[in-house]
């Protein structure tokens, strides 16, 4: 599972690739940092899909380590 953090808006409709599929995601309740992308972001999504980094910059997106499926923390 791919993990992107939406790092200049929280995560909705036109944030991110129409042509994958979102198997998770969560905003946060503001700007937050995140010590895995060294940054602050608005919230993130999972993925199966890959981003390209044409992707990432359009949609401001920072890619966070690839990870198993796992609980929620």
């Amino acid at each position: 599972m791919n993990r992107y953090y939406s790092i200049l808006r929280p995560v909705s409709i036109s944030t991110f690739p129409d042509r994958i599929h979102i198997t998770r995601f969560r905003n946060y309740d503001y700007q937050t940092e995140v010590p895995e992308i060294q940054r602050a972001a608005w919230g993130y999504f999972e993925t199966p899909d890959k981003l390209t980094e044409q992707e990432c910059y359009r949609y401001d997106l920072a890619e966070g380590a690839k990870r198993l499926e796992e609980a929620e923390d």
